[in-house]
């Protein structure tokens, strides 16, 4: 794919961006942010905010959090993949928040990936989201999208978002994880892409299109 069609995808993305939000995570602070991106990982974000739901209501904080203890932590998330190991890490998180950044989450990602469960797509969507800083999380939505319909080719995450965060303009780059994220979820999701619905599909240089 050449860069003129790669910004003509990207401002087809843009034409059609209505949503406010940069996630479809429930959450209202960016410890919340931090807490359930952790927890989608390995699972669906539906999920996470419906168990959320509840165990905000108990504990908004890092403080709160870690008064609850494990057991308590694991009883309102045991519906979550890995929930043992994320209620452990929950843990962990909020201790060292507390020691070390006052309860606070940090906006540095090295910072960010010292905490238990961590890694880089969890700090770049709370880099992103939490703190607008254009970064790109590459989760398996978007990793997905690009290399289907010929927008980048890499069998690499990393690799891929080196690569997008040289070639994304500045203006696109806050909301690119967003919008390839939903078009990887709701259109070109993994078992049968909705082509004939996909507004990119003239665009789109998937082989196997189902139009």
């Amino acid at each position: 794919m050449n860069d003129e069609k790669r910004i003509a995808i990207l401002n087809r993305f843009k034409n059609r961006d209505t949503c406010s939000s940069n996630i479809d995570l429930f959450v209202r602070s960016n410890f919340e942010l931090l807490i359930s991106t952790v927890l989608s990982t390995r699972s669906r974000n539906n999920m996470v905010n419906t168990v959320t739901q509840n165990l905000y209501r108990l504990a908004d904080d890092s403080r709160k959090m870690l008064n609850l203890g494990y057991k308590r932590i694991k009883k309102y998330i045991k519906k979550i993949g890995l929930s043992n190991t994320k209620s452990r890490n929950i843990l962990k998180i909020c201790r060292i928040l507390i020691q070390k950044h006052n309860g606070e989450v940090p906006d540095s990602r090295e910072k960010l990936e010292s905490l238990p469960g961590v890694g880089r797509k969890v700090s770049n969507v709370v880099l992103n989201v939490g703190f607008g800083i254009p970064t790109i999380a590459v989760d398996t939505h978007v990793f997905r999208v690009c290399n289907r319909i010929g927008f980048a080719n890499f069998s690499d995450p990393f690799k891929l978002e080196k690569w997008l965060l040289q070639f994304i303009p500045e203006k696109f780059k806050k909301r690119f994880h967003y919008i390839f994220f939903l078009h990887g979820k709701v259109i070109c999701t993994y078992n049968r892409p909705l082509c004939s619905c996909c507004f990119i599909v003239d665009l789109c240089e998937f082989r196997y299109k189902n139009i």
